[in-house]
């Protein structure tokens, strides 16, 4: 199921608040990597086959073709891009690169050089972490600074240079020992905890950052390290606990499937709401959170001003422009504001996450309540006495 998870993610984008609450998203990651494993292997297999001696020059040229489509789709569609695993195959295709020339025993000898490189390499990846931001484009070409930065790494750090020698302390090991558990662990840990607003007091992410790594510590040494020790758990057990706990899970999914989502736990009045917001049958002059409906949908109330009710929106000092919209147009609400501070001018925030603010003819937004909120803004603009811009 994971091979095959990244179809389903590929549905959103992967920094949307939307998808912060999905526990699952990181691995579509797993399914590009097994789906890359796959096909790897298999051209290998016939590289080594027919002509085993223009096997890197195939992998040089399937990963700069991979680049390539890489920077094509994230101007024409960077959601799928994102997802997609030949935009990702160059990656991963680097690491294979590097094997080979390993095999090939093609090392750099020139002591100057390895320690430039790797120190090179280090500064890369720091320029990526200072300089990328959510508005980099990914995968392109940018990313081919990290990714050269961890070749150069790999390539040229050891025990006989200063890089080689920092990645080598045991807290960088044990970090490294433990990093698929952390992986593992991360997203489900930030979705469990993380509240409806999105934003969260640094203090509460370094304790659930001190969560992960308790119980990635946990996972590893209880799950990861006797499953990989042949002597401890055999084969055989390996592959009747992997069918058993795949049996449940799939009987768990499954019944959520053939039930709709196990309705059985509301009351009936509760499944009435919620089905009419599935078939969007509210009136957009309901309020379509009553006091039964706050139990399916979150309230619309929030100290976030771009999570509010219209009728309490936001407002900052004098009142001259409205921000109107979803989170594409709130986003800049907050640089807008300091410019504006410098003339003495506000603005008020009618933005609504993902809900673009269109006819309710035509059903936008993912959210239920869209109706409801645009028809306030569409009452809140239309009762305004001064101008303003929007």
């Amino acid at each position: 199921m994971v091979l095959i998870s990244f179809f389903y993610f590929a549905t959103v984008e992967y920094g949307a608040s939307i998808s912060l609450l999905k526990p699952f998203l990181h691995t579509w990651s797993l399914g590009v990597e097994e789906q890359f494993y796959i096909v790897f292997s298999f051209i290998a297999i016939l590289a080594y086959r027919f002509n085993k001696q223009y096997f890197l020059v195939l992998l040089v040229i399937l990963s700069f073709g991979s680049l390539l489509f890489s920077e094509f789709m994230v101007v024409n569609n960077p959601r799928l891009n994102f997802y997609l695993p030949f935009s990702r195959f160059w990656e991963m295709a680097v690491g294979s690169i590097l094997a080979v020339l390993e095999l090939k025993k093609y090392h750099i000898k020139d002591r100057f050089l390895v320690n430039f490189l790797s120190t090179l390499g280090v500064i890369l990846i720091l320029l990526s972490v200072l300089f990328f931001n959510s508005y980099t484009p990914h995968p392109s070409f940018y990313k081919l600074i990290p990714v050269l930065g961890v070749a150069l790494i790999i390539a040229c750090a050891s025990q006989e240079n200063l890089i080689g020698i920092i990645l080598g302390n045991k807290l960088f090991v044990g970090i490294g020992l433990i990093s698929y558990s952390l992986y593992l662990w991360h997203f489900p840990i930030f979705v469990l905890f993380r509240n409806s607003s999105i934003e969260v007091p640094n203090i509460e992410k370094a304790l659930w950052i001190i969560l992960v790594v308790f119980l990635s510590i946990i996972s590893f040494f209880i799950f990861e390290r006797p499953f990989r020790n042949k002597d401890i758990i055999s084969t055989r057990v390996f592959m009747l606990f992997i069918g058993v706990s795949a049996t449940f899970i799939i009987s768990i999914m499954c019944y959520i499937i053939v039930t709709d989502g196990a309705w059985a736990r509301y009351s009936n009045k509760k499944q009435d709401i919620a089905q009419k917001f599935n078939k969007r049958e509210y009136s957009a002059l309901e309020h379509p959170l009553g006091e039964e409906g706050t139990i399916l949908i979150k309230k619309i109330n929030s100290v976030h001003c771009y999570l509010r009710d219209p009728k309490e929106a936001c407002g900052y000092k004098n009142e001259k422009f409205v921000f109107l919209g979803d989170s594409f147009s709130g986003h800049y609400e907050r640089a807008m504001l300091k410019q504006l501070e410098k003339f003495d001018i506000g603005f008020i925030s009618l933005t609504y996450g993902q809900c673009p603010f269109v006819s309710n003819d035509m059903w936008f937004g993912t959210r239920p309540e869209c109706p409801y909120i645009n028809e306030q803004r569409k009452a809140i603009i239309s009762a305004y006495q001064n101008k303003k811009y929007f």
